[in-house]
This record gives structure tokens, sequence and C-alpha cells, in this order.
């Protein structure tokens, strides 16, 4: 739906390259109308789909290791995986204080990045 409005609309201003632009100016076009029919309280648009719209928090949260079942590794350690079941951890990472550890399995969306930290990424909420 909002891909062919957009598309629409690039096509009433200029026929020229329309997939192109669509690609380069699409999630700008996006953030702005969903914020907008947010605004005017439009049934179309719910806060998951403001907060899709808006993007991912800028902020970042790293981290040298993580904690999966209770088992603390750092990122540097060497993981070998038998089965999707199976998950064998070769190198653990020291102990921390417990709070560390509370923190750190309650955090979500986290990838891992070529430096051997793990980003959090959070989005907008209005909880």
């Amino acid at each position: 739906m909002f891909v062919d409005l957009h598309k629409e609309e690039l096509n009433r201003v200029d026929p020229r390259n329309v997939e192109r632009r669509h690609q380069k100016e699409f999630h700008q076009w996006f953030q702005k109308y969903v914020t907008q029919l947010h605004s005017e309280a439009s049934e179309l648009v719910n806060d998951q789909l403001l907060n899709l719209a808006c993007g991912p928090d800028r902020r970042v949260y790293r981290y040298k290791s993580f904690l999966i079942n209770g088992w603390r590794s750092d990122l540097a350690a060497t993981i070998v995986q038998g089965n999707p079941s199976d998950i064998d951890i070769i190198r653990a990472a020291e102990e921390e204080e417990e709070e560390e550890e509370e923190e750190e399995a309650n955090r979500n969306d986290c990838n891992v990045t070529e430096d051997d930290e793990m980003v959090n990424e959070d989005y907008y909420d209005d909880d």
C-alpha cells in the first residue's frame, strides 16, 4: 500500500527513474507520511507502524560478553555448533557482578559486529 502510494507520487512529479528514486527516497517519505497520518489520528497508523517508520534508536549499546541459558562467554571465544539445540562454548569469559549479568540477560535484538562486540538495537517505543 505505502510502496504503491510513494511510486504514484513519484510518477506524478516525474515519470522518469521512478524505481531508482523510490529505492533512494522511500524511507524518508515513509517516515514523513506515517508521522503525518499519526498526527491526524488516522486509523491506518498504530503505534507499531509509527515506531517502524521512525527507525531504530540511534543509541547503541556494546558488549564484550553475553549470557545464554546461564553460560557466560566473551565474544572472542570460539563457538562450535553441532546441531541447532547444542551450543558448546569453548572459552568462557570472566564472571562479572550479578547486576551486570541480569542487565545483559534482559537485552534483546543483539547483533555481533566485526570487532567482536555485541550491539543492541532498540526501536523507539512510547510505552
